[in-house]
């Protein structure tokens, strides 16, 4: 093996630890039209049958909440490591796709968010870790206010 082709792969092992550590693969997801779809529908995002996945794109977990009718209604995303608000907000508009309206933003002790937004998406909270500042341990997206939204 030559020098650059050891280098070469240093690099980009060192790449997709980083990209695990900061919630996995880049590519998109177009997170708000997700609402509403059954969890057959949403295999070809989250593959399987299970609403909890384990390492998914480089995420710790992924939790798949339904309403009473078995459609999407939440997600929570769980990180490998806490991150800042600032990694989160990015992560939520560049790769989730979400369109945060600044009017609806507000900053709990155990959680900032966005509340009662137009739009497909209505909540998004980023849940505080345990510990000194603000690190988010959880981002949570509500399709749904109440049973009839």
């Amino acid at each position: 093996m030559t020098k650059r082709l050891a280098a070469l792969l240093i690099l980009t092992c060192i790449g997709a630890s980083i990209a695990a550590q900061s919630g996995g693969s880049r590519t998109p997801i177009d997170v708000p039209s997700l609402r509403g779809k059954t969890r057959v529908q949403l295999q070809t995002v989250f593959p399987g049958k299970a609403n909890q996945l384990e390492g998914w794109r480089g995420w710790q977990q992924v939790r798949l909440e339904s309403n009473a009718t078995g459609r999407l209604a939440a997600i929570t995303f769980t990180p490998t490591s806490t991150m800042s608000e600032a990694e989160a907000t990015t992560i939520l508009k560049d790769r989730f796709k979400i369109q945060l309206q600044a009017t609806a933003y507000v900053a709990a002790p155990a959680a900032h968010a966005w509340r009662n937004m137009t739009g497909p998406i209505r909540t998004i909270n980023l849940f505080k870790a345990d510990g000194p500042g603000y690190r988010v341990s959880d981002i949570s997206i509500f399709y749904n206010i109440g049973s009839s939204d």
